[in-house]
């Protein structure tokens, strides 16, 4: 998205700041993703200069590697159906609920209460992955319904970012399954439509 928190996100800066340039988005894109790299980097050296056990900073790596690699795999195919049509036979409730539990659930849910257990040298308990799976499709599709509804005041972006991406989000899928067949039409026209109206949008 371009705004979070009322203020532009880093790609919209950057492309903001090289807007004299012919090619700003790419570089405001590219920019974004080397300060996600540094951030990552950054992550490492704090376990790795801290004054934790060489055992817990091994576990605490090991549980780095398992969340950027469960979050990439989630956002591969988060990318994948944003230009899917939201009528196409490849979405399903599950596809979009197992995308949005790797993307939000494991990495902001599961794999904080997986490094409270490991500093504190504590066992998880045993349907603690399960839980964080639930708690994590509850709060992004909060969070989805905030971004389509809520006051753009308050919530510091653009209520129209998740339609004209084309996200497939949960109340967008109940929202397409519910629908009408006159509705079901717009639906399919407008979500994901770069170029859409403000008048589309908002109906």
């Amino acid at each position: 998205d371009d705004m979070r928190y009322g203020k532009p996100t880093v790609h919209a800066k950057m492309t903001q700041d090289y807007s004299n340039t012919t090619d700003s988005e790419h570089i405001g894109r590219s920019l974004a993703i080397i300060g996600g790299d540094l951030m990552e980097a950054v992550t490492h050296k704090i376990i790795l200069n801290s004054q934790l056990t060489p055992e817990v900073k091994i576990e605490l790596e090991k549980l780095m590697v398992q969340a950027v690699e469960e979050v990439v795999w989630g956002w591969y195919d988060q990318f994948r159906m944003d230009y899917l049509s939201l009528d196409s036979g490849e979405l399903s409730f599950e596809r979009i609920e197992k995308s949005i539990i790797w993307v939000t659930g494991k990495y902001s849910v599961k794999l904080p209460l997986l490094f409270g257990f490991v500093v504190a040298g504590q066992k998880p308990p045993e349907k603690l992955e399960q839980f964080a799976d639930r708690l994590g499709a509850l709060y992004q599709t909060g969070d989805d319904l905030i971004g389509l509804f809520g006051e753009e005041k308050n919530t510091g972006k653009s209520n129209f970012g998740d339609i004209v991406q084309g996200k497939k989000t949960l109340p967008m899928w109940f929202s397409f399954e519910a629908a009408s067949e006159n509705d079901k039409a717009v639906l399919t026209r407008v979500v994901g439509d770069k170029q859409a109206s403000v008048e589309d949008i908002e109906k």
